[in-house]
This record gives structure tokens, sequence and C-alpha cells, in this order.
């Protein structure tokens, strides 16, 4: 995605902070683990934990891990940039699980939310929000207009309001054709809220859209740019990021895109820190 140009100039996502909500983070493996913002401070403050009490992905899983390396990762001792921002701390919520009956509910997703407007408990400070949210995760749902404006919606604008970028992953649903965008990812309150990432095979030159990318439009717009989904796309396409305590692999989907995009944000905030998450999506 020519992060190496910003790389270039000196912005590295240095001293900005990305969250993930997935499946938890393997925070010792050698290409995330300088990264983590709990080397420096609280546990309360850098871990919002649901499966585990402390940083890790859940059992024989790495989507977690593999997501926040594409985002921030770095080997320090092979100097293998996986990551985009990878002078970035982070920061993480584990609510996602791998099988269905361990699904959690909305509400305690969304408490994710509401802990990372204010990680330290101190309502005087902002200096500890993160910058960026990347949700590699979702659902898809027969078409219903009435999620387009469910709980989940003020959250994400709540989030917006105090300059976070909320990124979503568009979904691996193209299969269904057209209107496919997954929940919440389809909401469309604004140009870029929710903003959806779909997926391109990042590995050849024509970037190809994935067959497996969901697809717009939004039911949530009637008319006009609002329809249009997803927003951007990014490589999604076997692409290699950290696995396990301190192995590598390839994983594809729309998950893999959009930690992408949050890794740019988190290089654009560097660059220009006096921009919302909003103004940078835009």
């Amino acid at each position: 995605i020519n992060s190496h140009l910003l790389w270039a100039m000196g912005y590295t996502g240095r001293n900005r902070i990305g969250m993930n909500v997935d499946t938890g983070i393997n925070y010792k493996h050698p290409s995330i683990s300088k990264n983590y913002l709990g080397n420096y401070l609280p546990l309360s403050q850098c871990w919002f934990p649901f499966n585990n009490p402390i940083p890790l992905d859940i059992s024989d899983h790495s989507h977690g891990t593999h997501t926040i390396g594409t985002m921030m990762g770095v080997d320090s001792n092979t100097h293998d940039t996986i990551g985009v921002a990878f002078n970035s701390f982070w920061i993480s919520s584990d609510p996602i699980v791998s099988e269905l009956i361990y699904l959690r509910t909305l509400p305690e997703v969304m408490s994710s939310f509401e802990w990372a407007l204010n990680p330290d408990g101190d309502t005087t400070t902002i200096w500890d929000i993160p910058d960026v949210i990347n949700n590699s995760w979702g659902w898809i749902d027969i078409p219903d207009t009435f999620q387009c404006t469910s709980p989940y919606t003020a959250i994400m604008s709540v989030c917006e309001a105090v300059g976070i970028a909320v990124v979503m992953s568009a979904g691996n649903d193209g299969d269904l054709g057209p209107g496919s965008v997954g929940e919440p990812a389809h909401k469309a309150q604004s140009l870029v809220n929710a903003f959806a990432v779909g997926s391109v095979n990042g590995n050849i030159s024509s970037f190809l859209i994935s067959d497996f990318s969901s697809l717009g439009p939004t039911i949530c717009a009637d008319s006009g740019s609002l329809k249009i989904k997803p927003e951007v796309v990014a490589p999604g396409q076997d692409v290699r990021s950290a696995m396990g305590e301190d192995e590598y692999g390839l994983l594809s989907g729309t998950s893999m895109a959009g930690p992408h995009v949050a890794g740019a944000i988190l290089l654009l905030k560097e660059a220009y820190p006096y921009l919302s998450g909003e103004e940078l999506k835009l």
C-alpha cells in the first residue's frame, strides 16, 4: 500500500495508539511484543478481557495476532516489517470468538468501545484514547433496515465524535452478490461511518477484487454516495503476518484488509496529529 514512502519521510506511527477488537493477541510474539502499551502502563489500561485475563489469542487461533501484526508488526530480530505502522503502540479487547455457541451479545461487544473512550479511567485525560479501532469481524443477516439505526450505530458515532477512526471489515460473502456487506459495516451514518474495507489481491499488479469480498450497495441509504460500500479496498488475499507465538503465515479475508487501512491511519495521524479520525478517513 506504499507505506514505505511514508517510512522514508520518517512517519512510522511513532507514539500513536491502535486498538484491535478481535479474538485476542499473543503479546509475546516477536513482531508485536515491543508495541504492546502494557509494557509501560497497567494491564487494565491496555487490555479489556473476555476470553483471556492477559493478552493471548483464543486457543488454536491466530486471527487477532495476524491482524495486529498487519497493523503494526515488525520482527525486532530480523527487521521484517509485516506491519504498516511499526512504531505504534497497541491496546486490545478480545470479545470475538470462533465458535457460534460462544458468540457474545452486541452490548457485550459494544462495551469494548465504551472502554476505548476512557482506558485509564480518568475523564480528564485524552492521550490514552486510541487513534483507530480495527474491527476484523461482523456477520451477515437478512437485509433489515432496522439495523441501520441500532445501538451499535450510536457507539460508532460517539467514537468518531471524540476523534477515533473506526475501521470495519466488509465481510466475506461476495458469493451472495450485491448488498452482501455485513453487519455492522453496512451502516451509513455518514460518508465514512461505518468505514467498510473490502479485499483485493495485493499480490498481482491488477489488484483484482477478491471473489470472497462482500459487495455493496448498502440498504442503509436511499441514494447517492452514502450507498457506496465498501468505502475502500486493501490487500486481503494471502496476506503474510504473525501467527501463534513466534510463527508467520498466510491468511485471506477482508479481516486481513482492514488492518492495512488501520495502519495507514496511524501513519497519517503521526503526520497530521491535528486531524480527527473522520478527517483522516475522508
